[in-house]
């Protein structure tokens, strides 16, 4: 009689093992999930940190190699007997500086123009001068007064006067906001680009990607 009623009871015991023995996979398994979601979360986060970390430091640098870029125009004759520009830039900072785009601005003519060239990047080494910049860049008017404006790479912009056909540095002096330069040849209008691909800072544009 014994033996008959102990038959159902190990049978229980033996589902209750392994009903805990499936408790504790259960249990380890959503462990694990929990422990491997954490693991992503931090990977992620850690991920995105030092991406931001990077951007800082990339533009904590270019703020840094910009401030480091001092150049002016050499002052004297700046257009070709057939009217295209011709400007001269000595680099007398302790880094180099390359020259992608010139902009013209006509403020004195009937009509105000201030349009951008894209130019073949120039590179100006420190303590040394390059000449013949923008000579496909051609004037209709030789006797009217221009603002010539060299950009670097880094966003610094680098003023003159052109009176004459003759340049004056004037670097030193009050600068109005510069605006996004257009394709290559086209006019923009300064007072309607205070927006767009640069972000517009005192009398330089900032880069920032």
């Amino acid at each position: 009689m014994s033996s008959i009623l102990s038959k159902p009871m190990r049978t229980r015991m033996g589902m209750k093992e392994s009903g805990r023995g499936v408790g504790t996979l259960i249990g380890a398994s959503f462990i694990i999930l929990i422990l491997l979601a954490g693991f992503g979360a931090y990977m992620f986060m850690t991920e995105q940190w030092n991406s931001y970390m990077e951007s800082v430091m990339e533009i904590e640098t270019l703020d840094y190699e910009r401030k480091q870029e001092n150049a002016y125009f050499t002052n004297g004759r700046a257009l070709t007997e057939d009217n295209h520009l011709n400007v001269s830039l000595m680099n007398r900072g302790a880094i180099e500086i390359q020259i992608i785009y010139v902009g013209v601005f006509d403020y004195f003519g009937d009509d105000a123009n201030c349009t951008y060239y894209s130019v073949e990047p120039l590179l100006v080494m420190p303590g040394t001068s390059e000449t013949n910049i923008g000579t496909d860049i051609l004037l209709s008017d030789p006797t009217q007064t221009y603002e010539i404006r060299l950009v670097s790479h880094r966003g610094t912009i680098f003023t003159g006067e052109l009176r004459n056909g003759n340049i004056t540095d004037s670097n030193s002096g009050p600068r109005g906001p510069p605006g996004p330069p257009g394709p290559a040849g086209g006019t923009t209008n300064e007072t309607q680009n205070t927006f767009g691909p640069f972000q517009l800072h005192f009398d330089t544009w900032r880069f920032y990607y």
